[in-house]
């Protein structure tokens, strides 16, 4: 710790001397000035004083003086401190002097302030002179303090004149001094009261433990201990006891300075506890350890071990025998401080294990240990806990290098594929693994093309939790949302998609961007996609009673929309597939009859809502149960049908919903078209058409998914496979003629445009609806869809 006001700096005064004498002996020739005339003659100190006293009387800011060969010749003697005496005696804190051949000395640019001066020949002296400074009323700007020169010599030679200050109570100021009128200049004074109840000096343990004490109830930050002779010699002669007196003290930090000649420490930047920390001290290894497991028993988090001081020497000169002998020990986790002049470690924040950590000599070894771990965490009985392990340098480097790499690979090899927290510990080269979970199985995957293929042939009874081991890039691929109007939670990435496409719902899933990992947990088939799957493979047992009954029930309405979609003449079972006509026409049966059936719910209270066992067993459902009941109805009457997952335009707020949504696709005609049956299951307005059989032109319009992820949609929705009350129109003249058309032939139309220009007018168009419709007319209008939706009453 660096002392207060102890660096020394010169100003100017000696190479003044030195040129006066200059002067003096050459006789160099200097300007004259009438000066000389008025200036008051000078012959000895005393008059010299008295001029410098007059000025500081009339507080003049200039005035000169002439002195005599023999004043002259004291002034520029080696040593000499008369022109000093005279200006800081008499207040002149600066000034400006200029001297002229004849004697003259010109004096200006005076200015004035409060200076205390002091002659000192020994240290009680400056003690004295310091302590008086400190009782001065209003503290004088600068202290002056000349000093014999013999003892000026010492007093730079030595830190006596810092611990004078600090024993007066100084606690900052600025030194300066000049060596040839051998004088001290102290300013920026800053000192401290003091206090009696301090000892001045102490002389036993005793008196140290009640000075620090003291400092402590005092909240004090630096201070400093002054022993006596004879006690300090004794303290330094036996460095043990010296150790245990500081550890035992109520000192958390600081910094030091420990002054052989002068017998103190000084103290800085002090924090304090509230009582001691509990310490113990120690011999040897064996001593070290019973002092931890006794730490570990209490559970005391914070402690200090104090060493012999030929043992803590070693254990500083060699790190490696200090951290093997930690980890003997059941210290886990741990910040520590050494102090190498008093010979203790401080230990802070310690938790304890139950056992010291295992060591592994090779990365064999450490996936050996893995295994073992996954083995005792496989048990009915395990519990989590936590597991240290510990290596030499060079390993812990290897496995923590190169962005953990191989320690990575080992984990994937064991099957570690969670954990509370890792901790690893530079210092000592340990990593702590928090509740470890291993699985049997981690699946590595390099492409999309291999994700996809993974869960197209994922079984149906296939572990819940699906461990993905990805490279980067693939890790990317998945994760990544692709939509940049996506709402911020919601991931519509390709990892999603594929999971839809495969009727693969999970309950959640996390994630590991260091290793890469994606742990999917809770995985399972949509009812729909269960009982299909069944059904095909004749595995029927593997169907709950639920599904069983969903399954008896989706089969009865498959077989209805066919029998009820039959053209006249035509059998039930013609030997071929459904016609592309008779496609449209079973599945807009099925959509109109989801819709009449279902009642839209957000009940997530009841687990079958998500399902195609609520919406058809239930009659209530969210839009993942309205998607599974289509596409099972679907699939079980002839139809291609997949899952779509994304995100819908609320087309009454006009905002991205802040969930996801789940649709259906059907393929007509070798071409995937988007079937929405939630969103045309109107409460208002019944059955629409508005989301059913439309292509990529319209379906963009309210629904957000990875296009590119997923199944390509028809560009342009087939306008030949639309109902046959829908007009497409491309103007306000196409939309009049259509109402005309529409409200001569049905009780109920849509009018579709094209364009926005277009569709700002529609209201005008209502006028055209009530000309024929005089009984009156009920109407929808939505905004996203740009679709007129009008019922004659």
């Amino acid at each position: 710790m660096q002392k207060n006001g102890m660096i020394s700096t010169k100003n100017n005064g000696r190479s003044f001397l030195l040129l006066l004498s200059i002067i003096f002996i050459c006789g160099i020739c200097m300007q004259q000035v009438n000066a000389q005339d008025i200036a008051p003659y000078c012959a000895t100190r005393e008059e010299l004083q008295a001029v410098f006293a007059d000025a500081e009387q009339n507080q003049s800011g200039s005035f000169s003086f002439q002195c005599s060969d023999d004043l002259l010749g004291a002034i520029a003697a080696d040593g000499s401190d008369l022109i000093y005496r005279a200006q800081y005696e008499h207040n002149m804190l600066n000034s400006s002097i200029t001297y002229y051949d004849t004697g003259l000395f010109e004096v200006s640019e005076v200015t004035y302030g409060n200076i205390y001066c002091a002659d000192c020949g020994t240290p009680e002296d400056i003690s004295n002179a310091l302590s008086a400074y400190i009782q001065e009323q209003n503290s004088p700007e600068l202290l002056v303090l000349f000093v014999d020169a013999d003892y000026f010599q010492k007093l730079l030679d030595g830190s006596q004149m810092g611990t004078l200050a600090i024993k007066a109570g100084f606690e900052d100021y600025e030194l300066r001094y000049m060596e040839g009128p051998h004088l001290f200049l102290m300013s920026n004074i800053k000192y401290k009261e003091a206090d009696e109840s301090a000892p001045a000096s102490v002389s036993n343990d005793d008196e140290f433990r009640l000075a620090v004490s003291h400092y402590a109830r005092a909240g004090v930050e630096d201070l400093s201990i002054f022993f006596t002779p004879e006690y300090f010699s004794e303290l330094r002669a036996q460095p043990e006891r010296l150790d245990t007196l500081m550890v035992s003290s109520m000192m958390d930090s600081y910094s030091w300075l420990v002054n052989e000649e002068e017998a103190y420490i000084q103290l800085g930047d002090v924090t304090w506890l509230v009582a001691p920390i509990p310490y113990t001290y120690v011999n040897n290894e064996e001593e070290y350890a019973a002092a931890i497991n006794d730490y570990a028993d209490r559970k005391v988090s914070r402690f200090t071990i104090l060493f012999q001081k030929d043992f803590y020497e070693r254990l500083m000169n060699d790190q490696e025998f200090l951290r093997k002998m930690q980890l003997s020990t059941r210290l886990d986790t741990y910040g520590y401080v050494s102090n190498d002049d008093f010979h203790y470690i401080k230990y802070s924040h310690v938790s304890f294990a139950e056992v010291p950590s295992h060591f592994c000599g090779s990365a064999e070894e450490f996936a050996e240990y893995l295994q073992t771990i996954a083995a005792e965490t496989a048990g009915a009985d395990a519990v989590s806990a936590n597991y240290r392990i510990s290596f030499d340098e060079a390993l812990y480097n290897e496995l923590m290098g190169n962005g953990n790499e191989k320690l990575h690979a080992i984990e994937e090899q064991a099957g570690l594929i969670n954990y509370g927290t890792m901790y690893y510990n530079d210092s000592s080269y340990t990593i702590t693994y928090e509740a470890p979970e291993f699985a049997d199985k981690v699946v590595s995957l390099d492409s999309l093309e291999e994700a996809d293929a993974y869960f197209a042939e994922l079984p149906m009874d296939a572990d819940p939790k699906q461990v993905l081991h990805c490279t980067k890039d693939l890790y990317q691929l998945l994760l990544t949302d692709e939509k940049a109007n996506s709402i911020d939670h919601t991931r519509l990435a390709r990892l999603d998609d594929i999971l839809a496409a495969h009727g693969i719902v999970v309950g959640g899933y996390s994630i590991d961007e260091d290793r890469n990992y994606i742990i999917l947990d809770g995985c399972s088939y949509y009812p729909g996609m269960r009982i299909v799957y069944a059904l095909e493979n004749g595995m029927t047992d593997i169907l709950s009673e639920r599904e069983r009954q969903t399954m008896e029930a989706a089969t009865a309405f498959a077989q209805d929309a066919i029998t009820q979609t039959l053209a006249e003449g035509e059998g039930l079972d013609s030997g071929e597939g459904l016609s592309t006509e008779r496609q449209l026409q079973v599945a807009k049966y099925i959509h109109d009859r989801l819709c009449r059936g279902i009642q839209y719910t957000v009940d997530e209270s009841v687990d079958e809502d998500d399902t195609a066992v609520g919406a058809l067993l239930n009659g209530e459902a969210n839009c993942d149960g309205y998607a599974d009941a289509f596409y099972l109805v679907g699939s079980l009457a002839g139809l291609t049908v997949t899952y779509q997952h994304g995100e819908s335009l609320d087309d009454e707020d006009n905002f991205w919903k802040d969930e996801t949504h789940l649709w259906n696709l059907l393929q007509l005609d070798g071409t995937w078209r988007l079937v929405d049956v939630t969103w045309d299951d109107s409460e208002q307005n019944g059955i629409e058409y508005t989301w059913f059989n439309i292509g990529l032109d319209r379906a963009s319009r309210t629904h957000n998914w990875n296009q590119e992820g997923g199944m390509q949609l028809l560009p342009q929705t087939d306008l030949s496979a639309r109902p046959e009350n829908e007009y497409a129109v491309n103007s306000v003249e196409e939309a009049r003629e259509a109402i005309n058309e529409a409200t001569g032939i049905y009780r109920e139309f849509y009018i579709y445009f094209e364009n926005e220009e277009a569709a700002s007018h529609y209201e005008e168009l209502l006028e055209g609806i009530k000309l024929t419709w005089t009984n009156g007319f009920t109407y929808s209008w939505n905004p996203s869809m740009l679709m007129l939706r009008a019922y004659a009453n």
